[in-house]
């Protein structure tokens, strides 16, 4: 008797017509149960937990069949006998799933942009479901059921359920258990094939979202299949429902990049996290850029196709795209697109730049000499133009005119030589006739006159003449004055009125070349040489010394003083000409002196010096180096009354010696120092407080020539017929100590400029002339005086007259290197002497100084205060941000990209010595960027490194509006 419920019946063959014996006999034998086989079914259906619910007790009889295959075929094919499936259970088995609810692990909130996604346009690939058995495997039947389709791994999208689908042949009943327990909700249909009479069943199940998720088995939600018939029961292989997401933000998204031509580049990708496994693909200017079988992408076919070919580039196994060959066609904005069945996401466009360096073009032939005779020269050029640069290229090194001197012979009279016997006068024979050459010879300067008596204007004057010898066949003039003009005076002179003197007027300056003899207050206060000084008592939290106005600082990072210590510690700029170097020939000086110390004092960290160069660097022809010296400030200061000054005015006492090579590959000594070299600066890590300095020379590698900054200075002075020029290191350091120098002097500051000199070995010349008199004068300094002065600047000095009722003063001044005069400094000057004066005196009278300023013994002038430090960050802040960038990553996103980002990445074996590879970074992040804007930058850098962590760490602690 069979239970009431829905059941399937297989339809019988039609009266009298011959039905299959073969199909009528498999049904039978899915019927035919004997004694043996009821007790076996009645046992296998208990443990299907089917023959016995918590409402209804089902009894499943197998009626007795007959022996006889005729009865047997007969009551199958009258009775038809079937078995009803019985309807699923209102009340759970008592193996049912244990399901608590919880807060779901992926966020919500990233729904909302996903809803949009269109998931039935998602190719599916292997997740489609798969048939097993082919209905020819059926005919031959069998006692188990058998699978015609499994369930396979499926996905939970958004809010549309997960599908599974089973199929089997020759079963009663067919089902779901989902992690152990019997799943209730599945719906189940069956059939019979009418080709071969095999009974189908078929059952599918819908997994929600909140099942996956409430679900927390060790393992991942599993389904599988279940058929059972008479003889038994098979199990199909488990089935994985994950839910399907993808995060918003990209592990490492692409960054721009700028890449000369004819090199290789890659644009890295690392995708959000998502399941399943995002897709990763690019696009090109919004276009798709697929990657072909051979690694080589092109854009699609619906590009714009005006857009140049992409062919060249590969998609790494990773995602990243790389390019083994740029080329301009290649430049554009890259995205990187990653896409799965949840959602796609975009990274930012990355601009990739290809850029052409320039190149010159061949050398001109060389022109014709200047001069037809004599010494002159000649001149060729190229341009930058093979290839022009572009898309910021860089421009080609080296000079685009090249001269060389020349001297073409001078016309003279032609000579002819003869051959004739002695004995015959008459007969002469001429051998040869030749123009004889001659040799260009420079002017030189007859020795002085004697000085003229003093004249009614209260002058005496002095001359000499260019004519021992005079110039002939092109030689160079004589270089300098031909008159000297002072003041004098006797019973004629009116001392407030002196006449208007044509002529210019010149002191010669070389002898005392750099100060005036002050009395005996003004040298007392830099006698010492300490110039610019500052001293600061610091302890454990560190410091930041500044000596204010000349660009020297010196920041002692936290933790650099043991702790429970408190050490005085000194930064100074020397100003005095002893202290400078006497450097191997060919280098030149290019930052002032700097002390700090004491010297042997015990660090922990390094401190950091900063002070300014005055090298160009953008030409890159320059080898600069590193000088040191061991000074001691105190027993210098003691004994500067004693020391020996030598006839230019200055000791050689200091020996200085070379610590480094700047620029070069860094050394990782015990002790040794690195710098951090800068456009204008200099940024110096050291262990070891000295005296310090910058030189440089001309490359001997790189082409063309190594410029230096030169700061030309004009002063007025105190009596107003005197205008000074200074030529000087442009830093503010040696700016600060000339004007120093002259504020002493009782002169006035006019203005100032910068000039570029060449390692040319050609003089600098400067011309003065005034606009209203008319008189001019031109004054020349020397190579040597400038690249290798062991002075802090080069005096030229210029006696302007005074006229009745002047009160204004309106001049040129103009400074040129020789060979270079396309490249020269031009200041004109209108001066309101009464004005200047007036302002002047207020100037000094409201003049304060900004720090304490104290009087030692020797009057040097010093600042003993504590320059509180500005640290950016605190204790806990730094060693936070240590803790997450210190540690290897194997993205590599750590402390050494940090270095890179911050472009200090040439160091990076130097600090993989210390304990904490961030903490020294960032020490030297401080001092280098004191801008308002220097915390924002790093946390965008923190941000692009893709370390969430540390920049969320950082915000935290200083806010969202750094």
């Amino acid at each position: 008797m069979f239970p009431q419920g829905s059941s399937s019946t297989a339809p019988l063959p039609p009266s009298g017509c011959s039905s299959d014996i073969h199909s009528i006999l498999t049904k039978a034998d899915a019927l035919a149960v004997d004694e043996r086989g009821r007790k076996t079914f009645a046992e296998e259906s208990a443990a299907s937990g089917i023959a016995s619910t918590n409402h209804h007790h089902r009894h499943y009889t197998i009626t007795t069949i007959a022996v006889t295959v005729v009865v047997v075929v007969v009551a199958a094919a009258a009775d038809t006998a079937t078995i009803g499936s019985s309807s699923s259970s209102n009340t759970p088995d008592d193996k049912g799933m244990k399901k608590s609810v919880g807060t779901k692990e992926e966020d919500d909130a990233e729904e909302d942009d996903e809803e949009s996604y269109p998931v039935e346009d998602y190719d599916y690939g292997d997740y489609e479901t798969a048939t097993i058995t082919s209905d020819t495997d059926l005919i031959a039947g069998g006692s188990l059921p058998i699978f015609l389709a499994e369930p396979v791994d499926t996905f939970v999208v958004k809010g549309k359920p997960a599908t599974l689908h089973c199929r089997a042949a020759h079963a009663l009943q067919v089902y779901f258990r989902c992690n152990g327990d019997r799943a209730e909700r599945s719906q189940q249909q069956d059939f019979v094939d009418p080709r071969t009479g095999t009974r189908v069943v078929e059952v599918e199940l819908n997994v929600t979202r909140n099942e996956v998720e409430e679900y927390f088995g060790k393992e991942r939600f599993k389904c599988e299949c279940v058929a059972w018939s008479g003889p038994g029961q098979i199990r199909g292989q488990p089935a994985t429902v994950e839910v399907a997401y993808l995060k918003k933000h990209f592990l490492s998204p692409p960054y721009s990049l700028s890449v000369e031509v004819g090199r290789n580049a890659e644009l890295r990708c690392s995708p959000p996290l998502g399941v399943p496994t995002p897709k990763v693909y690019w696009l090109r200017n919004g276009s798709p850029l697929e990657t072909t079988a051979a690694g080589a992408a092109s854009a699609s076919s619906d590009a714009d196709p005006n857009e140049a070919s992409a062919s060249g580039f590969v998609q790494s196994a990773d995602g990243h795209l790389l390019l083994g060959e740029a080329e301009l066609r290649h430049q554009g904005n890259y995205s990187c697109v990653a896409e799965n069945l949840a959602a796609r996401r975009v990274s930012e466009p990355a601009v990739l730049t290809t850029y052409v360096n320039g190149g010159w073009s061949s050398w001109s032939g060389w022109s014709e000499c200047s001069v037809r005779c004599g010494r002159g020269v000649q001149k060729r050029t190229r341009t930058c133009t093979n290839p022009v640069p572009i898309n910021g290229g860089q421009t080609c090194p080296g000079p685009a005119t090249q001269r060389v001197e020349c001297n073409p012979s001078c016309p003279g009279r032609d000579v002819s030589i003869f051959l004739a016997r002695k004995s015959d006068n008459r007969n002469l024979i001429e051998i040869f006739n030749f123009t004889p050459l001659h040799t260009a010879v420079d002017g030189r300067w007859s020795t002085w006159a004697s000085w003229s008596v003093c004249g009614p204007d209260c002058s005496r004057v002095r001359r000499r003449s260019c004519n021992d010898p005079p110039p002939s066949n092109g030689g160079r003039p004589c270089q300098g004055k031909d008159v000297i003009v002072e003041s004098c005076s006797t019973d004629r002179c009116n001392g407030s009125t002196y006449q208007a003197n044509p002529e210019s007027t010149n002191e010669d300056d070389d002898e005392q070349d750099d100060d005036e003899r002050p009395d005996e207050n003004e040298r007392s206060a830099t006698d010492d040489g300490s110039g610019f000084i500052v001293k600061a008592i610091i302890d454990e939290q560190g410091a930041l010394l500044v000596v204010p106005e000349v660009g020297v600082s010196m920041s002692v990072p936290e933790g650099a003083i043991p702790r429970g210590r408190r050490h005085s510690l000194h930064l100074a700029v020397l100003g005095e000409n002893s202290f400078r170097p006497n450097l191997p020939p060919g280098l030149t000086l290019l930052s002032a002196v700097v002390a700090c110390g004491p010297a042997g004092i015990d660090l922990v960290k390094p401190v950091i010096l900063q002070f300014e160069h005055c090298a160009e660097l953008r030409t890159g022809n320059w080898e600069l180096s590193l000088w040191s010296a061991e000074i001691d400030l105190e027993t210098r200061s003691n004994n500067s009354t004693s020391s020996s000054m030598s006839s230019n005015g200055s000791t050689s006492v200091t020996a200085w010696r070379k610590v480094l090579m700047l620029g070069g590959d860094p050394t990782n000594m015990p002790g040794q120092p690195f710098a951090q070299l800068d456009h204008a600066g200099v940024f110096l890590v050291t262990e070891t407080p000295s005296v310090y300095a910058v030189a440089g020379e001309n490359s001997v590698v790189a082409p063309g020539l190594a410029v230096k900054r030169l700061c030309v200075a004009v002063f007025l002075s105190r009596e107003r017929d005197h205008v000074r020029c200074r030529v000087l290191e442009d830093t503010k350091a040696s700016f600060k100590l000339v004007s120093e120098q002259e504020r002493r002097l009782g002169s006035t500051h006019i203005d100032h400029g910068t000039l570029g000199f060449r390692a040319s070995g050609t003089s600098l010349r400067i011309d003065l002339e005034d606009r209203e008199s008319g008189f001019a004068e031109r004054l020349e300094v020397p190579y040597r005086r400038i690249w290798a002065s062991s002075r802090i600047s080069i005096r030229r000095s210029f006696r302007i007259e005074k006229i009745v009722g002047d009160l204004r003063l309106g001049f040129e001044l103009r400074a040129c290197q020789r060979g270079f005069e396309d490249q020269c400094l031009l200041l004109r000057i209108d001066l309101d002497l009464v004005k200047r004066n007036n302002m002047s005196g207020k100037r000094n009278a409201n003049k304060t100084e900004s720090s304490i300023v104290l009087r030692t013994k020797n009057s040097a002038r010093s600042t003993e205060s504590v320059v509180p430090r500005p640290f950016r960050f605190s204790k806990t802040l730094r060693k936070q941000l240590c803790q997450c960038l210190d540690p290897p990553s194997a993205r590599g996103n750590d402390w050494r990209m940090l270095a890179q980002r911050l472009q200090v990445d040439r160091y990076v074996d130097y600090f993989a010595t210390k304990a904490s590879p961030t903490e020294h970074i960032l020490d030297l992040w401080e001092a280098r960027h004191r801008e308002t804007t220097a915390l924002a930058d790093l946390l965008n850098h923190l941000r692009l490194m893709g370390r969430v962590d540390a920049a969320n760490v950082l915000e935290s602690r200083l806010g969202p509006w750094i």
